[in-house]
């Protein structure tokens, strides 16, 4: 059936995504990775969508943007969070993607950031995590890597 995508190699894990014309894939050993790649353009039900799936302090987060910034902001997140969540089931866990507190956000360059699960302890999953967003003029993409 469906599901997170595997190699038959133990210690290599392996994510990928698409959107539109583009393909994200990326591999790694001793770790558990997550991507996710989403095509740029307008989010007119973004809020509704952060009710849904984001939690309080994101949806306030995402709803303090300005109106003119608020898609980039919802697809730099909504990236961040797909990511993870691919990444944490690799460990048969969260059932949902809502679940999932991103933040500790760190601006690399005009293009690029770096994130934190911020409650990775309910998944009992290592602290050390960390992933990273990067914005161009067709897509946004994210990666998420756990030590195993």
């Amino acid at each position: 059936g469906r599901g997170r995508p595997r190699l038959d190699h133990a210690a290599l894990d392996v994510n990928w995504s698409h959107s539109g014309d583009g393909l994200l894939v990326a591999s790694g050993a001793g770790v558990r990775v997550g991507v996710d790649l989403e095509r740029v353009h307008a989010r007119p039900r973004a809020l509704d969508l952060a009710r849904r799936f984001f939690a309080p302090a994101e949806r306030a987060w995402l709803q303090a943007q300005p109106a003119g910034m608020r898609d980039a902001a919802f697809l730099r997140l909504w990236c961040a969070k797909e990511a993870c969540f691919k990444a944490l089931r690799a460990y048969q866990q969260p059932s949902v993607i809502s679940e999932i507190s991103i933040g500790a956000w760190q601006n690399l360059d005009s293009q690029t950031e770096t994130y934190r699960l911020l409650n990775s302890e309910t998944f009992n999953s290592p602290s050390r995590n960390h992933g990273f967003t990067v914005h161009f003029l067709s897509h946004t993409y994210s990666f998420f890597i756990f030590p195993s």
